[in-house]
This record gives C-alpha cells, sequence and structure tokens, in this order.
C-alpha cells in the first residue's frame, strides 16, 4: 500500500486516460460512461460521453458541471441533487435511483427490522 497524495492520484488520473483512450482505439465503442468525481481529469477530448454524477455537486468542480460539449452528457442522480447544480450546469433529467415500493407492496406481516440495500458512505446517511 502506497500513499494517497496528489501525485498518487495524478498518475491514477493518466493512467485512466490511457487506458480510455487505447479502448477507444482499439473497440468500436458508442459511448464512453464516467463515474468518478475527477472524471474531468481523465475526460476524452472528444467522442459521446456520459458522466453519472453521484457525489453531492457541489464536490465537482463547478466549471466541470457546465460544459460546451455536445457530445458529452452529464447525469444527475435525483431531482434533490440536480436542484443544487450551478448557474450554466448542463445535466440531463434525473431518472429515479430507486426501486418501485408499489411493485414490491406484497401481504406481509410487519416484523422489527429494516432493510437497506445501499454502499454504505457517510453522505448517505446509513448511520443514522
Amino acid at each position: 500500500p502506497g500513499v494517497l497524495d496528489d501525485a498518487a492520484k495524478k498518475r491514477a488520473q493518466r493512467s485512466h486516460r490511457t487506458a480510455i483512450e487505447v479502448a477507444r482505439a482499439r473497440w468500436p465503442i458508442d459511448v464512453v460512461h464516467l463515474h468518478g468525481i475527477d472524471f474531468d481529469a481523465y475526460l476524452p477530448d472528444d467522442g459521446p460521453t456520459l458522466v453519472s454524477l453521484h457525489l453531492p455537486l457541489d464536490w465537482y468542480p463547478a466549471d466541470a458541471l457546465r460544459t460546451v460539449r455536445d457530445d458529452l452528457w452529464l447525469h444527475a442522480v435525483s431531482m434533490a441533487q440536480q436542484r443544487t447544480a450551478p448557474p450554466g450546469a448542463r445535466l440531463l433529467a434525473p431518472i429515479p435511483n430507486g426501486v418501485d415500493i408499489d411493485a414490491l407492496s406484497g401481504r406481509q406481516f410487519k416484523r422489527n427490522f429494516a432493510l437497506v440495500l445501499s454502499r454504505i458512505c457517510p453522505e448517505k446517511g446509513i448511520h443514522l
């Protein structure tokens, strides 16, 4: 295990950028789909690209959310997240990120537990 400092992050970002370039050169890629908070560091210069924004929008560089490319789409994962977008952000309409509870409403006896299916991280509030 090494130190996760700025130099390590920059090496990882260069590695991601190179891997994306190699994949696009080798295979017929329809769209590149990015998820990282640092997506702007390895964003391809061109070509259809979708970025799913999973974290609070103020954690991303504001300029990264103000794309002018016609082949780049940014996707908020909820209406609540989209409402926090900075002025000028170009976001696709959110797609609900959840489960239709009406589809699961079978006849069940009430029991003393809760079920949560989620990645555990502070911003999700699972610990509350």
